[in-house]
């Protein structure tokens, strides 16, 4: 049971401990729990006493014995399901913190309902993800090894890797080492005064050809006839729509304005998109759209 849908059982309680311990949780915090497996982890959540923890589980064994364990406390609500089929419907409380031991294929799909542009408006407050450990470096990263994901993470919110988790607390023992990941101080203020939309499709086109600089991938695909598809992590906007207030928006910008921008912006013409800082991308959106 659970190793079937790629679960890796956490089987310390000290980690347990300090996992709920990143939370930061308060009495009136709402807690949802994304895969408790056999509940060592909503046992160290539950010693902080939240107003309510809200834990999915889809191994239906596991869930009955979760809902047989906490039947009696109100403040524990254990949900049969698909985390994913949860936060694309959106029956999220207002205020909530997210604490989730996660198996490895869900993480960049988890990101994406949490954080994407098309998610619904309802943001957590705070989010603890244990996942890989390379994983949540790529995600907490700065330049020059950002990637994709990396700034699609951190414009919403902080980020930082907690501590690590070595394999031998889990079983079954999984190849690679864990980490715990924090996103805290979560909002769309970054986005104030640019299109959220624009801003992701920038980025995709300069993550395109990574060995590229970067002046030289938004030359190529700035101006393509066909919108980039989306990418695997589903982040990206699917449509520019720089320059909305002018007629013909981003077309009309001349290719060899970007090296005078990208001087108004300080970043080098031989940056590559992994070199670029999250407030860059914004710098060069709004220049870009103010042409």
């Amino acid at each position: 049971m659970g190793t079937k849908l790629g679960q890796n059982f956490l089987i310390s309680k000290a980690i347990a401990r300090r996992i709920a311990k990143e939370a930061g949780i308060e009495p009136e915090d709402v807690v949802l729990e994304v895969g408790p497996g056999k509940g060592i982890l909503t046992d160290a959540l539950f010693k902080y006493a939240p107003k309510k923890i809200i834990a999915i589980e889809k191994d239906k064994y596991l869930a009955s014995a979760l809902k047989e364990k906490y039947d009696s406390f109100k403040n524990v609500e254990i949900l049969e399901g698909d985390v994913l089929d949860y936060l694309e419907e959106d029956p999220r409380p207002r205020e909530f913190k997210i604490v989730a031991n996660i198996p490895y294929y869900l993480t960049s799909r988890m990101l994406r309902l949490i954080f994407s542009s098309g998610a619904p408006k309802t943001l957590p407050l705070k989010v603890v993800l244990m996942m890989q450990k390379e994983v949540a470096g790529r995600v907490a990263a700065k330049p020059p090894q950002m990637s994709l994901l990396s700034v699609s993470v951190q414009v919403f919110g902080k980020t930082r890797v907690a501590f690590r988790v070595p394999k031998k607390y889990f079983k079954p023992k999984p190849k690679v080492d864990s980490a715990v990941l924090l996103i805290e101080d979560i909002s769309r203020d970054f986005f104030t005064g640019i299109s959220e939309k624009d801003f992701f499709y920038l980025v995709k086109a300069g993550f395109t050809q990574k060995r590229k600089f970067l002046i030289s991938n938004l030359k190529n695909y700035l101006w393509r006839p066909d919108p980039l598809s989306l990418d695997s992590a589903g982040f990206i906007a699917p449509k520019p729509n720089f320059g909305d207030a002018r007629a013909g928006g981003v077309a009309e910008i001349k290719k060899t304005d970007l090296e005078e921008i990208f001087k108004e912006c300080g970043v080098s013409l031989k940056a590559r998109a992994q070199d670029v800082s999250i407030d860059n991308w914004k710098n060069l959106l709004y220049h870009l759209s103010q042409r």
